[in-house]
């Protein structure tokens, strides 16, 4: 989360309202196709990896969110090795630690979805909590990301 500007301090509550040309399709992340539903589904939810809020001179390359690190990846890149930050927890009312199987299912979930990004997952093979903390994600041929 974004610190507040200099000098300004921040309330809590209140409304957010936004402009957009287009409609939002869905809220739920692993239905949310159009860019209008990224913003919210991206405010509302957290993944592995982010965006920063803010454009980095290097161009925005994703930064660790739930992971505690950019992923080590195989030397024939076709296996990631995430691990998460420790202390993060879901809000009320499950307000628990997230282990790594809960990003497990999260994923598998959009994959069977077959809606909104899943196409850019097609390559994943296997996905494995070895612990709380660990993912591995297993892909059937090598991404353009992988290798970077």
């Amino acid at each position: 989360m974004r610190s507040p500007s200099p000098g300004v301090t921040p309330i809590k509550g209140g409304t957010l309202r936004v402009l957009l040309d287009d409609d939002v399709d869905s809220l739920d992340p692993s239905r949310a196709s159009r860019p209008s539903a990224w913003f919210f589904v991206r405010a509302l939810y957290r993944g592995l990896l982010a965006f920063p809020d803010v454009p980095a001179p290097d161009g925005g390359n994703p930064v660790p969110d739930l992971a505690s690190a950019m992923p080590s990846v195989s030397p024939d890149g076709l296996t990631y090795r995430f691990h998460l930050r420790g202390g993060i927890k879901f809000g009320a009312p499950a307000s628990r630690p997230i282990r790594a199987s809960d990003v497990r299912a999260s994923i598998q979930r959009v994959i069977s979805s077959g809606l909104g990004i899943a196409p850019f997952l097609s390559s994943i093979t296997s996905i494995t909590a070895p612990d709380d903390a660990s993912l591995v994600i297993s892909l059937s041929r090598v991404t353009p990301d992988s290798r970077a």
